[in-house]
C-alpha cells in the first residue's frame, strides 16, 4: 500500500494502525482480542500461495501462518458484532536500479 493510499484510508475510516516496529505479532494479536473491528486489512510482506503450509505474512518480528492468523481473527466469532471482512494484501519488494 502506498503511503498516500495508507493516509487516505486512515482518514476515511479512522483506522487503527500498526506500522513498522509496532507491527509485532503479539501487538496484532492483542489489538484483535481487545478491540472491536468490522474490517481488518493487513498489508504486509509475505508468501501467499496454493500451499497453506508455506503461506504466511510477515510482522516486524515473526512469520504469522494462516493457522495462527485464523486463531487471532477467530475471536470475532463469539462477539455481538462479528468481523465482516478480512483483507490480506501482500506487498512486494521494489528493486532499486
Amino acid at each position: 500500500m502506498s503511503q498516500r493510499s495508507f493516509k487516505s484510508c486512515k482518514l476515511f475510516w479512522a483506522a487503527r494502525t500498526l506500522v513498522d516496529r509496532e507491527f509485532l505479532a503479539a501487538n496484532l494479536e492483542k489489538k484483535l482480542k481487545e478491540e472491536q473491528f468490522s474490517i481488518v486489512h493487513v498489508a504486509s510482506h509475505g508468501e501467499f500461495g496454493n500451499d497453506v503450509d508455506n503461506t504466511f505474512l510477515l510482522t516486524y518480528d515473526a512469520k504469522v501462518s494462516l493457522d495462527r492468523l485464523n486463531q487471532m481473527i477467530g475471536v470475532f466469532r463469539f462477539r455481538d458484532d462479528p468481523l465482516e471482512a478480512a483483507h490480506l494484501e501482500r506487498l512486494r519488494y521494489r528493486r532499486r536500479r
